[in-house]
């Protein structure tokens, strides 16, 4: 991972065959309030403090990083959703930039590509007895018996990186959770593939993110190999 980025310093120059992956955490990142009236209510009716501040966290890092690569002021950008809900932008609609977002315990990733769609993912993983039920039960035959047949300690981790490359999937064709998750299959090894799924998916770039403090995450670019490149802000 690249080394932290400043908002004031230099930004990085996003190529037609990158994808720009911005890692931040809720104990390090301090980012200037820029969120829309909209936003400021749907934060405002968070209980849970956690989930409040990372929500506040995620949405200032998204426009900050977007505003950033389109040399506009953050609190200007508009955002929309598609059909079934995937976010997009609307102010300014040119040049158009993809972009993914996902947060988890403490921590958000920004996906961000110039052409291209994308879906990121992250998860705090946790101890948990039930990885194989719920793998057999939501996931492929395929993915869940390539899962079944790890060895028992490497189970709950090639169990986070297969529901991470899944759920960076269905973020990326904007299906959501319309797409049956057994619908299309992915192999999470070192350098993950699609077995099965959407016709010309199997041309994407599939990209595990190396495990840090505790989570996992997972990136997939619709374009053929697509440069993943990780920051910090």
């Amino acid at each position: 991972m690249m080394a932290p980025a400043a908002l004031g310093l230099d930004w990085p120059a996003l190529a037609a065959a990158d994808v720009h992956v911005w890692h931040l955490d809720l104990d390090d990142a301090a980012l200037p309030d820029v969120l829309s009236a909209p936003e400021q209510a749907r934060a405002a009716q968070m209980a849970d403090p956690v989930a409040r501040a990372l929500y506040r966290l995620a949405h200032n890092g998204l426009r900050h990083v977007l505003g950033r690569y389109l040399h506009q002021t953050p609190a200007s950008l508009r955002f929309g959703r598609l059909a079934q809900g995937k976010p997009v932008l609307e102010i300014p609609a040119t040049p158009a930039l993809s972009f993914n977002l996902s947060h988890s315990g403490r921590r958000v990733v920004i996906g961000v590509s110039a052409e291209g769609d994308l879906g990121v993912d992250i998860e705090q993983m946790r101890a948990t007895p039930r990885h194989l039920a719920v793998a057999q039960r939501f996931f492929a035959a395929e993915e869940y018996a390539f899962l079944a047949a790890q060895p028992v300690q490497d189970q709950p981790l090639t169990f986070y990186r297969l529901w991470t490359l899944k759920e960076a999937f269905i973020k990326l064709t904007g299906r959501g959770l319309a797409q049956p998750l057994d619908s299309f299959a992915i192999r999470p090894t070192p350098r993950p593939h699609l077995l099965r799924g959407d016709t010309g998916a199997e041309a994407w770039t599939y990209h595990c993110a190396p495990e840090q403090d505790g989570y996992a995450c997972a990136i997939i670019s619709a374009r053929t190999q697509a440069r993943i490149r990780h920051f910090t802000l």
